[in-house]
C-alpha cells in the first residue's frame, strides 16, 4: 500500500493518543520517536538482510558491510519485539541497548528508559508497538523523503502538544527555509553550524536545499550542531539519522562550554544559522574572563537575565574571517525584535554596524512559533559583505499578509512571501512600504535603533501585529456611559511607531507635576535598565492629551503592563475603573506611609482585572522588581489562559 504523507501523518500521530494520560505530554517525543526510528530500520534491514541471504550464509549476510543502515542484532528485531508479552519495557530497553553495542556510531542518539515510565504497562506497549506495525516502513513502502517529512511532522506534532516549551526545540520549515534561502549556493566541502541546534530541522533543511534546489548530494557538506538538552540532542540525531545524513551534534552549553574548537580557538564555518531561546538568562558571571574572547563587544557584557546578544556574539565569532580563512561566513539568526532597538543593548549595536556585520534585517509576522504570538525577526551577519553592500543595512518589512497565511492558533509563511523576501535581499531592492536599504550615516543618526519601522517608508507597525486589531475594537461605550472618543490619526500613528514590541512596553503613570513626575522619570529609568521599553506620556511628542476616553484607554489596552506611583489621595479612581474595565495588567506603587487612592472594591480578583498593590517605604523602586515580576507572570498566564476570550490581546 502506497501511503501519503497525509496519511502517514494520521498513523504516526495517533502514537500520542494511545500513550496519553500515561504519560505527561512534554514526554511524548522521548518514546515515540525512537521507536519509530526503530522500526524503520528494523524493517529496512530485515529487507536488505533476505536480499543478501541469497548471496551470503546467514553469518555472512549480517555483515555491517553489507549494510547502509544500523544493523539490528539477533533477537531484537521489531518483530522480535512484537513477540513479548510480559516485561516489554524490559524487552525494549534491552532491544535499544543492544542496538547501541551492535553500532557505535549511535551513542548517544537514545535517551530512552521504558521501565522508568510507570504508565507505560504492557498493555499500553503492545497497543503502541501493534499500532506502528499497521505498516512497513522500510524504503521500498515509504521513500526515505517522506519518512523524513513524517518525522519532521511528527516532532512538529509533538511541540504543539507541549505547549510553549515545545517552540525552544523545534523551529517551523518554513523559518527554516527562509534562513537556509539567505545565504548564497554552497559548494562542496562547506560547513555549517547550528549552535542551538533543537531537533536539527534547520540542518535538515541544508540538506534538503543542497539536493533538491542544487541537485547535489549532501554528504558533501559539513554540518554540525550543540545542544544543550541531552533529550534534544538525542532527537536530533534521530532526525539527521531517518534523514540518511552523517551528524556531528554535540552535546552541552555552546556559551559555557562550546564543542566546537580548535587549537584554543572557536571553529570558525562558512554558515551559522541559529533559532536560540529569546532572552533567557547565561552564565554572565562564568564567562567574565572568557577564553575565546566572544563577548567584547563592550566594557559590559549583556546582561546576565538577557542572553540575547550573548549568543549573537558567540555566532559572529564562530564566522570565518576573510583575512584569516581567506573566505567570509554568514549567519541568519531569529531574534526578538527588542534585540533591534532595546536601549541597555546600544553598544552591542553600535559594534556590529560600526564593524560592517549587519547585511539584512528581515521583521516577520507574529504567531510562526507554536504557542506563541510574540513576532520576530531574522538577522543576517556577513563578516565578507560584497562591494556593493558595504556601509549600508537593508531592511524588509515581511509582517503583512501578503508573506504568510493566517491560521488560529499559528500563521504560516507562504511559499510566495519566502520567495518575495528571497528576491528582494538578492536584488537589494527598494520597496515602498516592504523594504529600503539605509546607510550607515542614517543609522548613526538614529543612535544605532535597528527598528525596521525607523528605515521603511510608509510601514505602520500595527500592519501585521496586535496594535491594528486592538485599536478597531476600541469599545464604542467608555467605562461611565458615555460615547468613548476614539483616537484621533495622530496618536495612532506616534503610538504605532513607539510602542515597538507591545509585551515588551511598560506605560508608566501617576501624577506628572513637579518633584512627583521627576519620581516618575527614575522609575522609567530603571524599567528601561531591566531591559523594557517605558513611555511617560511626555514621551510621545505632539500627544493630544490625557484623555482618558481615548488615547490613555488605547495605550493601556496595547502595553504589555501598566506602573503606577500612586501618591495622590482619591486622584487616579478613573484610571483604576479603566484598568479594570480593559483587563490592564496594572502594579501599583504605594507608600506605606500613606496618601494613596482608595482602591476600588472587586480589582483583587485577578482572573477579571490584574492589579495589585506594592508597598515602599521611600522610593518606588524598593519594589520594582518585585512587581516587574509579578506583571510578567500575569502577562504569561493571559497569553496561557485567557488568549481566546480576549482576542483584543491575541
Amino acid at each position: 500500500m502506497t501511503l501519503s504523507l497525509d496519511e502517514l501523518d494520521s498513523h504516526l500521530f495517533k502514537c500520542a493518543d494511545i500513550i496519553r494520560d500515561a504519560v505527561d505530554s512534554t514526554d511524548y517525543k522521548e518514546y515515540i520517536l525512537p521507536l519509530v526510528y526503530y522500526k524503520t530500520i528494523s524493517d529496512e534491514f530485515e529487507n536488505q538482510y533476505q536480499n543478501n541471504l541469497e548471496e551470503y550464509d546467514k553469518q555472512t549476510a549480517r555483515n555491517p558491510d553489507h549494510y547502509d543502515i544500523p544493523v539490528v542484532p539477533e533477537e531484537h528485531t521489531w518483530n522480535d519485539i512484537r513477540e513479548v508479552t510480559d516485561n516489554v519495557d524490559q524487552a525494549l530497553n534491552e532491544a535499544f541497548t543492544a542496538l547501541i553495542e551492535t553500532n557505535p556510531e549511535l551513542k548517544g542518539a537514545f535517551r530512552v528508559d521504558f521501565i522508568n515510565a510507570s504508565g507505560l504497562n504492557d498493555d499500553r506497549l503492545t497497543r503502541l508497538l501493534n499500532h506502528l506495525s499497521e505498516y512497513d516502513l522500510d524504503r521500498s513502502s515509504v521513500s526515505p523523503d517522506l519518512l523524513g517529512s513524517a518525522f519532521r511532522d511528527l516532532i512538529h506534532h509533538f511541540a504543539e502538544e507541549e505547549g510553549k516549551r515545545g517552540g525552544q526545540f523545534y523551529t517551523p520549515s518554513e523559518i527554516s527555509k527562509l534562513c537556509i534561502s539567505l545565504f548564497d549556493d554552497f559548494e562542496a566541502g562547506d560547513e555549517l553550524h547550528d549552535p542551538t541546534v533543537g531537533s536539527a530541522g534547520m540542518l535538515v533543511e541544508v540538506a534538503r536545499y543542497y539536493r533538491e534546489e542544487q541537485d547535489k548530494d549532501p554528504s558533501e557538506l559539513r554540518l554540525t550542531g550543540q545542544e544543550l538538552n541531552l533529550d534534544i540532542a538525542a532527537i536530533a540525531r534521530l532526525n539527521l539519522s531517518i534523514h540518511d545524513l552523517n551528524d556531528e551534534i554535540a552535546r552541552g552549553d555552546s556559551l559555557l562550554d562550546p564543542q566546537f574548537t580548535k587549537d584554543g580557538e572557536l571553529e570558525r564555518f562558512d554558515y551559522v544559522v541559529s533559532n536560540f531561546p529569546f532572552s533567557m538568562d547565561w552564565p554572565k558571571d562564568e564567562l567574565q574572563n572568557d577564553q575565546y574572547e566572544r563577548f567584547n563587544w563592550s566594557d559590559n557584557p549583556p546582561r546576565a537575565d538577557h542572553g540575547d546578544y550573548a549568543f549573537i556574539m558567540h555566532i559572529a565569532k564562530h564566522l570565518k574571517r576573510s583575512n584569516l580563512d581567506g573566505t567570509g561566513g554568514k549567519a541568519a539568526i531569529v531574534i526578538p525584535h527588542g534585540v533591534l532597538f532595546r536601549k541597555h543593548e546600544m553598544a552591542y549595536r553600535e559594534y556590529m554596524l560600526e564593524h560592517d556585520l549587519v547585511e539584512t534585517i528581515i521583521g516577520l509576522p507574529e504567531k510562526l512559533f507554536p504557542n506563541t504570538a510574540i513576532p520576530s525577526a531574522i538577522l543576517v551577519l556577513n563578516t565578507d559583505k560584497p562591494t556593493e553592500k558595504e556601509g549600508e543595512v537593508q531592511f524588509i518589512h515581511a509582517a503583512d499578509p501578503d508573506f504568510y497565511e493566517e491560521r488560529r492558533s499559528q500563521n504560516k509563511l507562504t511559499g510566495d512571501g519566502i520567495e518575495r523576501i528571497v528576491s528582494l535581499v538578492q536584488d537589494n531592492a527598494t520597496r515602498y512600504s516592504v523594504s529600503k536599504t539605509a546607510q550607515i550615516e542614517e543609522i548613526r543618526e538614529n543612535n544605532y535603533n535597528l527598528n525596521i519601522t525607523f528605515y521603511v517608508d510608509g510601514v505602520d507597525f500595527r500592519e501585521g501585529q496586535a496594535l491594528n486589531r486592538g485599536l478597531s475594537k476600541l469599545d464604542e461605550v467608555s467605562y461611565d456611559g458615555r460615547l468613548n472618543l476614539k483616537a484621533n490619526s495622530t496618536f495612532d500613528a506616534i503610538l504605532g511607531r513607539v510602542i515597538q514590541k507591545l509585551d515588551n512596553t511598560v506605560l508608566v503613570l501617576g501624577n506628572y507635576e513637579g518633584a512627583h513626575k521627576a519620581e516618575l522619570v527614575r522609575v522609567k529609568r530603571a524599567l528601561e535598565e531591566r531591559g523594557y521599553e517605558a513611555h511617560l506620556f511626555e514621551d510621545l511628542p505632539d500627544f493630544p492629551g490625557q484623555d482618558l476616553s481615548g488615547s490613555v484607554a488605547t495605550a493601556m489596552r496595547l502595553v504589555g503592563f501598566c506602573v503606577m506611583v500612586d501618591r495622590q489621595p482619591s486622584g487616579h479612581i478613573d484610571e483604576y475603573r479603566l484598568a479594570e474595565k480593559q483587563r490592564t495588567i496594572l502594579a501599583r506603587l504605594v507608600s506605606n506611609r500613606g496618601g494613596s487612592t482608595r482602591m476600588i472594591g472587586g480589582s483583587e480578583h485577578v482572573d477579571v482585572n490584574y492589579i495589585k498593590t506594592f508597598e515602599f517605604d521611600l522610593e518606588p523602586q524598593e519594589v520594582l522588581d518585585e512587581a516587574v515580576d509579578w506583571a510578567d507572570q500575569m502577562q504569561e498566564k493571559r497569553e496561557q489562559v485567557y488568549g481566546d476570550l480576549y482576542e483584543w490581546r491575541d
